[in-house]
């Protein structure tokens, strides 16, 4: 289970990348700015749902060493 939920969260990490490489090119092209602030947006989302999956695993750790 916890191997799953970093592998979905490196997954993120990678897919926000190339979305984010992917924006700034089209920003630059067409210079489409509600596309770029929508992508921001979905970085955030991304960093906070992240940020979730990591505090799940340390609760789960906390459970575990309490039990």
């Amino acid at each position: 289970m916890k191997i799953s939920i970093f592998s979905l969260s490196v997954f993120g990490v990678i897919l926000t990348i190339y979305t984010l490489i992917a924006g700034v090119t089209y920003s630059q092209t067409l210079n489409n700015w509600i596309h770029f602030s929508l992508l921001i947006i979905l970085l955030l989302i991304s960093i906070i749902g992240i940020l979730l999956n990591f505090e799940g695993i340390s609760i789960y750790r906390n459970r575990v060493r309490f039990r």
